[in-house]
């Protein structure tokens, strides 16, 4: 694997780099908390705004439709996953293929020394060819050095989600030193599966 140091914007803690994963070269766009008043799209141009829409909820094989359709809910909604999400509280790390078209999201928030991460998201192309494994590799390694006070990662899962049977997941997030803490109920379709990474 060969790393492909672009470009870096100090004032506005921008980095950009570019990965040859096996025969694939994928390019990342990561943006920390700016605490500032930009929206998601605002990184991007209306091309990739609509692709990012697409990959979250817009269509039937989107990676947050159904959970979406299953419920009303002020956290996860096409608001809060599209890109006019503002992104004040909100960091951003975006996927792009060589030809820059989006193909995978991750976001997160920093709140009482824990990273949490969100709508994390690989376009269905490229699921299997090891492009999660990599990016999320290199996230949490990039936010421990960001954040020099950070104790640890939390997230959740659906757990009625279409991508988690029989917790596939869950699993994922175990091999990254993940750990189940609770399950939360909220209604028949919608239980959510918390998990957490603390440093040493």
């Amino acid at each position: 694997m060969t790393i492909y140091y672009i470009d870096y914007h100090n004032k506005e803690y921008i980095e950009k780099n570019e990965f040859k994963l096996n025969n694939l070269i994928i390019k990342i766009l990561f943006t920390p908390i700016s605490n500032n008043n930009k929206f998601t799209k605002d990184y991007l141009n209306d091309i990739q705004a609509d692709q990012l829409d697409n990959l979250l909820y817009k269509k039937p094989d989107s990676c947050f439709y159904d959970e979406i359709k299953s419920y009303d809910s002020l956290l996860i909604n096409e608001f809060t996953v599209s890109s006019n999400h503002s992104i004040k509280t909100t960091g951003n790390l975006f996927i792009f293929d060589i030809e820059e078209n989006i193909i995978g999201y991750l976001s997160y928030r920093y709140l009482d020394n824990y990273v949490f991460i969100e709508n994390v998201c690989v376009n269905k192309k490229y699921r299997g060819m090891g492009i999660f494994k990599f990016v999320f590799k290199w996230f949490l390694e990039k936010a421990k050095s960001l954040y020099s006070n950070i104790l640890g990662f939390k997230l959740t899962v659906w757990k009625e989600s279409p991508f988690n049977k029989n917790n596939e997941i869950v699993e994922i997030y175990k091999k990254f030193g993940f750990v189940y803490t609770k399950t939360e109920k909220y209604s028949s379709k919608r239980t959510y599966i918390h998990m957490i990474k603390n440093l040493d």
